[in-house]
């Protein structure tokens, strides 16, 4: 941005695009939010990501969406700190609370594309995701035009890896014309912990819980530095804070200072932001463009929000304290089966699994593996069961662990998912399954692998009815592998082999009638 400051034109332009907002802002306080403005996301990876690990992409773009939501609505882990510190120490701000942070969060909320995508492209997983494709530039033509109405969303480490952690073109969300913000690989995401595809994601240290695209988005719909900016209800910074400051309600003060408050435009850890102001907000919804401007038949949530589906809901009232729950009368259990190497999704109807709290509304859930959390690994929306060595089937759990937004060390043990896993049916040939042997007149036989013998049936769909008396010939047999439907599909569990046979009785009747030759 200082490098165009120095074209007078730009400058020129850029300073009356500013004065006129200013001007607006001067005369507009935001209204309560009814129905927040949909924002249509599409993810492009580039170098050094690849397209090695499809649902690596998908989970890493789904979570970053859904952590960009939780913070333009005010409903992040971290907000509850905030609360607690300036319910404590409200002589610690020089603006009222509500300001601070607005009741009705940013009335932003943001959707990856899935539907009536362009032609031509990836769209990896049915979603607007791309690799190899589009590189960052901050200008409208980045995406050629092809992802218009789109905040583009540009991934990779082309422009440094943890160096510059994300770009964004200041007021492009004024006309989103194939333009979009460059967020580096290790920094996109959100609480699924890393992965890889042809490099990591979401793995660079105190940046990974996705807060980074929250900061340039930001500055996408018009917001400045904290340290910079001239809106009165963010803090008096002159420099930018950094790491993760603490808030001490014994002294009302915080290890950064006076000038503090865990806003997403300063430049703390993800861990450490929480907010946006009120003159922020209304200075976003200003900036960006209308609703009608964006691709929302691009998005099938778009149609929810206005059919009444969704319903937009900030987590904070004026920093009242959240209602976090307490304990787990009932815990959830359910049981299913699936397939290795089958990507199954996690349950989300909590309810439905028996799962009772004393308190739900600001409830979050994690699924994990080996324990509940911290002893466990977090999961995130989906799982995919390691290969399994034979025909038999494995026991696994999965551990439910209930937060709250409000509390980020809240940990509820929540309940279990038991799992029977099934071995991936394309792993085998008809031999692992089943040994048959060439026959004669009662027919060819077989025997079943022992540890197959529950999962496998044989039967005969061709040849003759045996015993035959005579004659040679083939029979053929269908081998069935009675593994669950969506394990079995496009007929993988059913095997079909022939076999031979051949009935000589030419020397059965060697004994002359007489006794004699």
């Amino acid at each position: 941005m200082e490098q165009k400051m120095q074209d007078p034109v730009f400058k020129a332009a850029f300073l009356e695009q500013e004065m006129a907002i200013d001007q607006q802002m001067e005369r507009t306080q935001a209204a309560p939010c009814a129905t927040p403005l949909i924002i249509p996301i599409a993810v492009h990876y580039n170098t050094p990501i690849t397209d090695a690990n499809p649902q690596c992409l998908i989970n890493k773009a789904l979570e970053q969406v859904a952590q960009l939501n939780l913070d333009y609505s005010f409903c992040n882990a971290n907000v509850g700190d905030l609360c607690d510190f300036a319910e404590a120490c409200p002589q610690y701000f020089d603006v009222p609370i509500e300001d601070l942070m607005p009741e009705d969060g940013a009335c932003i909320q943001f959707c990856l594309g899935d539907q009536n995508l362009p032609t031509g492209e990836d769209n990896i997983g049915g979603y607007a995701i791309t690799v190899g494709d589009y590189v960052w530039t901050g200008q409208n033509t980045d995406t050629q035009n092809n992802w218009d109405g789109f905040l583009n969303i540009f991934v990779n480490s082309l422009l440094g890896d943890g160096d510059v952690l994300g770009v964004a073109p200041f007021n492009g969300g004024a006309n989103p014309s194939g333009n979009g913000v460059y967020i580096v690989s290790g920094a996109f995401g959100g609480s699924g912990g890393p992965c890889g595809s042809g490099a990591s994601l979401d793995n660079l240290g105190p940046y990974t819980i996705g807060a980074t695209a929250t900061h340039e988005i930001g500055h996408y719909f018009g917001l400045s530095h904290t340290f910079s900016d001239n809106l009165a209800d963010t803090p008096p910074q002159t420099v930018f804070n950094i790491g993760c400051p603490s808030y001490n309600t014994t002294t009302c003060s915080t290890s950064a200072g006076s000038d503090f408050s865990g806003n997403f435009m300063d430049y703390v850890n993800d861990a450490c932001m929480s907010n946006f102001s009120a003159s922020q907000v209304t200075r976003m919804q200003l900036v960006a463009a209308n609703q009608n401007v964006w691709a929302i038949d691009k998005i099938s949530c778009f149609a929810d929000w206005f059919d009444g589906t969704n319903t937009y809901m900030s987590c904070q009232s004026f920093c009242e304290p959240v209602a976090c729950p307490t304990e787990a009368s009932t815990g959830y259990f359910s049981t299913d089966q699936t397939c290795a190497g089958t990507t199954y999704t996690l349950p989300t109807d909590y309810a439905a699994g028996g799962l009772v709290l004393d308190e739900d509304l600001s409830a979050t859930y994690t699924w994990s593996i080996g324990g509940y959390l911290p002893t466990g690994t977090a999961l995130s929306s989906t799982y995919t069961p390691d290969p399994i060595v034979g025909c038999g089937t494995e026991k696994l759990l999965l551990f439910l662990n209930v937060g709250c937004t409000g509390d980020a060390d809240l940990q509820i043990n929540g309940g279990a998912l038991s799992f029977t896993i099934y071995p991936d049916p394309t792993q085998f040939t008809i031999d692992d399954l089943v040994t048959f042997v060439d026959g004669d007149c009662q027919g060819p036989t077989w025997e079943v692998t022992p540890e197959c013998a529950s999962f496998v049936t044989v039967n005969q769909i061709n040849g003759p009815t045996f015993p035959v008396t005579s004659g040679s010939g083939t029979a053929d047999y269908e081998i069935i592998l009675s593994y669950p439907a969506d394990c079995c599909t496009d007929m993988i569990c059913d095997f079909t082999t022939t076999v031979n046979y051949e009935c000589d009785t030419s020397g059965n009747n060697c004994e002359a009638d007489n006794g004699d030759w």
